[in-house]
C-alpha cells in the first residue's frame, strides 16, 4: 500500500534526486507501514512525520547519498546516550531509492525567535556542550567536500552558476584558504539554526537535523557558521534570517565562555563570510536576483572590510 503524500514543486525536485523514478509514498511504505504522514518538509533531505498503527509517531528522513552517514549516525546515538537533547535513533541508515533513510523517535518542540539574547546564549552554550560530548568515530569525513569553490547545493533548485552571483563567488574566494586552515577538527553540527531547535518553555528540549548535519571541521568553522545562521527560520516571522554582526560576535563570545577557551577570530571571520556567501548564492535562486537577508549581510560585511 502506498502512503498518500501531498508533494509541492520543491518536494518533487528533491524527491526525484533521492527516489529517482520511484513513487515516493510507495518507497516510504516499504520501510514503515504508517497510517498517516502528518508532517512533510524538504531541505537537504525530505523529512516525513509518520503515525504508525500503534499510534506512535516517528520521523523518517530521506537523504541523497553522501559520505559518513553511518559515522554521523554513531555520533547521534552516542550523544543521545550521553544525555544530549537529540531524538532517539531507531533505524538506519538504510537504502531508499537512490538515497538513504534514517528513522528517529518523533519529539515535539516549538520554534523561538533567537534574536532574543537569552535564547541566543542558550544556543551558544548548547553547541559548546555538543562539541564537548561528541565522539569522533572512524569514517567521519571533513564536512565540506568540494570540487570547486562551493560544495554542491543542498537542494536541486539552487543554481550556483548564475552570472549575477559573481560578486558572491569573489567574496568566498577571498576567505576560503583561511577558512580551510589546517587546525585540529572537532565534531559539531553544521546547520545550527532556529528551525532545528525545539523549545519547551524557554529551554531547548531537542535539536533536530541528524545525521547529515554532523560535521567534522575546525572549531572556528563550526562556531563561525553557527554564529551566522542561529536565528534562521522560515516558519516564524523572524527578521532578519541572518544574524547581525553584533549578534554573531555575541554568539562567539558566549560559546567561548561556555567552552572555556578562545578561538582564532580571523578564522571565525573567514567562516562567517564564506557561509554568508553560500547562503547568498542560494537566495539568488529563491528570490530571482533580489537581495535577501544573507545577501544584505554579505554586502554589509564587504563594505565594512572595504571589499565591495
Amino acid at each position: 500500500m502506498s502512503l498518500e503524500l501531498d508533494l509541492n514543486e520543491w518536494d518533487l525536485s528533491l524527491a526525484s534526486a533521492i527516489f529517482g523514478a520511484e513513487d515516493v509514498g510507495k518507497a516510504v511504505s516499504q520501510i514503515l507501514d504508517a497510517d498517516e504522514c502528518f508532517s512533510l518538509a524538504s531541505s537537504a533531505g525530505m523529512l516525513f512525520g509518520l503515525r504508525l498503527h500503534d499510534g506512535s509517531r516517528v520521523a523518517l528522513k530521506a537523504l541523497r547519498p553522501r559520505p559518513g552517514l553511518s559515522a554521523g549516525r554513531a555520533v547521534q546515538r552516542a550523544l543521545y546516550e550521553r544525555g544530549f537533547p537529540c531524538p532517539r535513533p531507531l533505524l538506519g541508515p538504510m537504502r531508499l531509492g537512490n538515497g538513504y533513510a534514517v528513522v528517529d523517535e518523533w519529539v515535539d518542540g516549538e520554534q523561538r525567535d533567537l534574536h532574543e539574547p537569552r535564547r541566543r546564549r542558550e544556543a551558544a552554550f548548547l553547541l559548546a556542550r555538543l562539541v564537548a560530548l561528541a565522539p569522533r568515530p572512524d569514517g567521519l569525513p571533513r564536512a565540506l567536500v568540494r570540487t570547486g569553490l562551493f560544495p554542491p547545493p543542498h537542494h536541486p533548485r539552487f543554481d550556483f552558476f548564475r552570472p549575477d552571483g559573481n560578486w558572491i563567488d569573489k567574496a568566498a574566494a577571498g576567505v576560503v584558504e583561511l577558512r580551510d586552515g589546517l587546525a585540529e577538527p572537532v565534531v559539531g553540527h553544521s546547520d545550527w539554526g532556529a528551525r532545528h531547535f525545539g523549545w519547551v518553555n524557554e529551554q531547548i528540549a531537542v535539536v533536530y537535523d541528524w545525521p547529515d548535519s554532523i560535521a567534522l571541521e575546525t572549531e572556528e568553522v563550526i562556531v563561525g557558521q553557527a554564529s551566522v545562521v542561529f536565528p534562521s527560520t522560515w516558519d516564524l516571522p523572524v527578521e532578519p534570517k541572518a544574524a547581525t554582526r553584533e549578534e554573531s560576535e555575541a554568539f562567539v563570545s558566549e560559546y567561548e565562555e561556555a567552552a572555556g577557551r578562545q578561538l582564532d577570530r580571523p578564522r571565525i571571520e573567514a567562516a562567517q563570510t564564506y557561509l554568508l556567501a553560500y547562503c547568498a548564492r542560494c537566495e539568488l535562486s529563491d528570490l530571482d536576483g533580489q537581495d535577501g537577508d544573507f545577501q544584505v549581510a554579505l554586502r554589509d560585511r564587504l563594505e565594512l572590510l572595504g571589499g565591495l
